[in-house]
Parts: C-alpha cells; structure tokens; sequence
C-alpha cells in the first residue's frame, strides 16, 4: 500500500491554533462593532438633546417675558401632571397688558362706569379683563362685562358678580382713573398632548373659550403648544416684605401673596424651573430612568425674574426701595 506524505511547508493548521486564530477574530469583531454601535448612538443622541435645550430655553424665554410683563400673579401650585421627581407639576397664573391692544385715556371718577372720551379700539369686546389706572400710580383688574365702545364717549362697566369664579369685577380703589388698557389672562400649565407626551402650554384668555367657560384641561385653540418634552414646572415666589439682597435663598414660598402691606405683598421675583426630556429617541447615550415617565436624557433650566411693575412700584416709593 503506498503511503502519501506531506512535504515540509505545507503542514495546515492544528485545532488549536483554529482556536485561537478564532477568538481573536471574535474579540476584534465584537469591539467593531460596539465601536460603530457607539458612534451611531452618540450620532443620534446629538440632535435628540438639541432639541430639548432648545424647546427648554424657548420656553424659559416666553415664561421671563410674561413674568416681566406681569402685574399680578394667582397661586397654582402642584395642579399638573407629576413630575420626574414625584412631585406634581405647577402653574404659573398672571394679569398682564395685552400687547396687541392699546391703553386708552379716560376722563372719569371712580364708578361703576369707567368712560373714554372716543370710540374704543374694537380689542376692546365684552368680557375682556380691563386694567385700570389711577392718578396715585394704583393699578387694578378688572372684569368688564359690559363695553359700550359705540360714538364717543364710550365707557366700561364692572357689575360685581360678572367676572369669572375667582376674579373680582368691582374696582375698590376711590381715585381719579387716567387710563385703561386691555389685559390678558395668562397661564402656564404642563399637560399631555394627543400622543400622550408631556408638553408645555399657554393661553392668554385664562383657559376661558368663547363662551367664557373655563378649560383646566390645556387643548388647543383656547390653548397653545409651545414646546414638547417639558414634563416639569416648579414656581417659587419672593415677596418684597420676605426680600433679602443679601440671602438669595431665602423667603421664597409657593404662594405669591401674603406679604402684609401692599407694599410687601408686591412680588419681587419668580423663580421658573423648567425639565425636560428628549422626544422620540429610544437608546441614547447618557439617558435616565424616573416612575412618571421613560427612559430618556433630561435636563434643566432655572430662571430668577423680576416683574417691571414691581420695579416701578418700589422706585415710586418715599425713600425708593429700588433704585
């Protein structure tokens, strides 16, 4: 029987050697891999948080230019959905000038009419919040439910019992009224949009629809979306009488009166805490995991505001108290 024989050189490998040749390959594979898995996420994980600090600080930005224009603030703590922290969201309710609506000269006393010497702009319609001014720099809200704004003059009613649960229609102040202007309701809530995201919302009519009946549920038209992803909202507010220039963190509390004289009752800053999460991203670098929603990156934004009327109230003072 003839035997064949291998030449020297063409030995093939032995097993062990297939082994191992294996293993290496797998460890260099397994590491490529997690190495383009990473990219890919890092990839997607970019535009993700783009988007929420950029609806986050949009929000934060409309909030500060409401506060800043706001003369009057209602208590609305922990009404919302809660919150990544466990805690229920707030609200943030104000009174401010409607900026697209303009203030108007008015010649009369106190009184159940208050009436402008011409024709009233047409913003000016029945059941309008109605800011009021006086000559000793008072200013107050109120509910005008009846508006004549035919030929001049013109004039605006306050019947008590009027307004809206919660608002006071009749004017309390016995003073010369200067002018008046046309004033919005304007909340901030935190509710679910229709795919069931947390989501930030405002209105300036106070909720209210067209038949003036009040929607605590955020929906569009009565409400707008302004920015997806915002799942919490936390208020604080420093009244003048509990200010300390010297201690930022004391005498802040969620409610935003009680300060004693009206002097001190004044709200001196709002502190605005916004959070929000990425929208539509499953897997992304850096994400954490809270009871109240899923897994996504988070991040937050606080801002410190002071209103304009508060200013011009405290600089109106014998000595100013802000100069």
């Amino acid at each position: 029987m003839r035997r064949t024989t291998r030449r020297e050189g063409e030995r093939g490998f032995s097993m062990a050697e297939l082994m191992v040749a294996l293993a290496i390959t797998l460890i260099i594979s397994t590491a490529i891999v997690a190495l383009v898995s990473s990219g890919s996420k890092s990839f997607r994980r970019e535009p993700a948080v783009s988007d929420r600090q950029q609806n986050i600080r949009l929000a934060l930005d409309l909030i500060t230019r409401d506060v800043v224009a706001g003369t009057g603030f209602l208590t609305a703590d922990g009404i919302g959905p809660t919150g990544p922290t466990g805690t229920a969201t707030d609200a943030i309710f104000m009174f401010r000038p409607s900026e697209s609506c303009p203030d108007v000269p008015s010649d009369s006393a106190f009184g159940a009419n208050i009436s402008a010497p011409y024709a009233l702009p047409g913003c000016y319609t029945n059941d309008s919040f109605v800011f009021v001014f006086y000559s000793d720099g008072h200013v107050e809200l109120g509910w005008g439910h009846n508006i004549h704004a035919g030929n001049p003059p013109s004039s605006i009613n306050f019947p008590p019992g009027q307004g809206p649960s919660g608002i006071n229609s009749v004017l309390t102040v016995n003073d010369t009224v200067t002018r008046m202007g046309h004033g919005d309701f304007v909340k901030w809530q935190i509710a679910n949009d229709a795919d069931g995201t947390p989501s930030l919302w405002r209105t300036d009519s106070g909720g209210y629809d067209s038949g003036w009946n009040l929607v605590n549920t955020p929906t569009a038209p009565t409400w707008q979306l302004v920015a997806r992803g915002v799942e919490d909202m936390q208020i604080k507010y420093r009244l003048q009488g509990n200010y300390s220039a010297t201690d930022p963190n004391a005498g802040w509390t969620d409610t935003p009166t009680g300060g004693g004289s009206a002097t001190n009752n004044l709200v001196r800053q709002v502190r605005v805490t916004l959070q929000a999460r990425t929208v539509g991203q499953v897997s992304l670098q850096g994400q954490t995991t809270v009871a109240s929603g899923p897994a996504a990156i988070r991040g937050q934004l606080t801002s410190v505001i002071t209103p304009t009327y508060t200013l011009l109230q405290l600089s109106q003072q014998t000595p100013p108290l802000y100069q």
